[in-house]
């Protein structure tokens, strides 16, 4: 028999324990144990008879490391059924009735930090008529009950074959500090109860932009993304995710040369570090081995 597993998404439930950050943990998919990434939560289940496994370590052609995560929606025989599961991996905890085969995901990781967007990679491949998923959320205990102040989804139904950056922006509803915050990412749209079989998705990269500290200086095409996180890491991306060579220069707005360094063959995405820089405002500015210029103000706080 062919069931349908549905899903409750709960972005944010109480997180009690734990030391609070603002990074996301094993954003690369470098680590993992068995056939989990460390730190987070998958659809991939063995529990006596029934064995499902959606979510892989995928070594053929990460963006950057040795690995990424690829996760697949499909039909899984369990003997008593051949359910849809849709592939998830989670910050959370999923929680999986296997009399119903209804789902549910619960908890995040402590967190306080306010980013304006999640950005990182994929390589997409959904079935028609279904899209991978990429949600986050942020929430704070009121004393009574928890809070959702702050979140971000996207839904992503092109077909890529090969990795692509991708920004989804975050809105926080009040100007509070969060306490928690979980990422879901799945192969199939769950968001809408939608779960296709055949569809697949590869992720890596994982970062959070904290804003506030980019802005694009108008010139030609923009051929390169620049930009700082709050521990004064610099990255530079091409938007084709290729090899990228070149030179990288900061000055201060006196227009002396505060920082250089050469970026060498990376893949999709370079980065440096501005720790010695006082907090401020510099221009940084790429030229690449392909003649492609651009230069942002940061600001570093």
């Amino acid at each position: 028999m062919k069931r349908v597993f549905t899903l409750v998404v709960l972005l944010i439930a109480l997180v009690m324990t734990g030391t609070s950050q603002t990074t996301i943990p094993n954003s690369n998919f470098e680590q993992w144990t068995g056939n989990q990434p460390d730190n987070w939560d998958a659809t991939n289940i063995n529990f006596g008879i029934m064995n499902i496994v959606s979510v892989f370590r995928d070594t053929v052609m990460p963006l950057q490391g040795s690995a990424c995560v690829r996760i697949e929606s499909d039909f899984h025989n369990l003997g008593i059924a051949t359910p849809l599961i849709p592939g998830i991996i989670t910050l959370g905890e999923i929680n999986i009735d296997f009399t119903t085969f209804a789902g549910s995901i619960e908890g995040g990781i402590p967190f306080t930090g306010r980013p304006v967007a999640l950005k990182g990679f994929i390589d997409a491949a959904p079935a028609s008529g279904d899209s991978a998923m990429i949600a986050i959320g942020f929430s704070k205990w009121n004393g009574t009950s928890r809070d959702t102040i702050g979140d971000g989804i996207k839904f992503f139904s092109t077909v890529h074959n090969e990795w692509v950056a991708f920004t989804i922006p975050i809105t926080f509803y009040t100007g509070e500090t969060p306490d928690s915050m979980n990422i879901i990412i799945s192969s199939s749209a769950v968001g809408m109860d939608v779960t296709v079989p055949g569809s697949k998705v590869r992720i890596d990269s994982l970062l959070f932009d904290y804003g506030g500290i980019m802005v694009e200086i108008p010139g030609k095409d923009q051929d390169l993304h620049i930009w700082a996180d709050a521990e004064r890491r610099l990255y530079v991306s091409g938007h084709d995710a290729g090899e990228l060579s070149g030179e990288l220069q900061v000055f201060d707005m006196q227009g002396k040369l505060v920082h250089q360094t050469r970026l060498s063959h990376c893949f999709g995405q370079c980065h440096t570090s501005l720790a010695g820089l006082k907090s401020g405002v510099y221009i940084v500015r790429v030229k690449t081995d392909h003649q492609a210029v651009q230069s942002v103000k940061i600001v570093l706080l």
